[in-house]
């Protein structure tokens, strides 16, 4: 993963939330279907030694078909001085396979992450950056999808 440096004087991460939260109410809900996906596993780091857990809530909502927008929670676990989490935004694209069982999807987006790590004097420094964000998802539906 690639991270940008962004400058502690501004408060991006609070503003990439509101901007989310702010385009989900937004969003015509009674016209618009969503997924909801709860994911779990490990994270390895090439810093640390051993792993740790980590999960990611996400909601995806549909727009204009084949597109979606997706709006993540990712949590990435407690290494040894370091706890990071943060938000993702992402835009899909769709293909429909099997008169619509299937699906395969792929996304792009960015990930705003907040780092609390531990320093040397006993206290903690929370340091933040911006990092691209790529996912791929494939889809079996029991039913019929309704508007995707």
């Amino acid at each position: 993963m690639v991270s940008l440096p962004v400058p502690a004087s501004r408060k991006s991460p609070v503003r990439l939330c509101r901007a989310v939260l702010l385009l989900f109410l937004l969003l015509p809900h009674n016209s618009v279907a969503a997924d909801a996906t709860f994911l779990a596993g490990v994270t390895e780091s090439s810093e640390a030694t051993g792993n740790t857990y980590s999960w990611q809530i996400d909601v995806r909502y549909n727009l204009q078909r084949p597109f979606a927008f997706s709006a993540s929670w990712i949590n990435e676990g407690h290494f040894p001085g370091h706890h990071r989490d943060g938000l993702a935004a992402q835009l899909w694209g769709r293909t429909p396979l099997l008169g619509d069982r299937f699906s395969f999807a792929f996304g792009a987006g960015i990930y705003q992450y907040f780092d609390t790590q531990e320093r040397p004097d006993g206290g903690h420094a929370n340091e933040h950056g911006i990092a691209p964000v790529f996912s791929a998802s494939a889809s079996c539906y029991t039913g019929t999808p309704r508007d995707w």
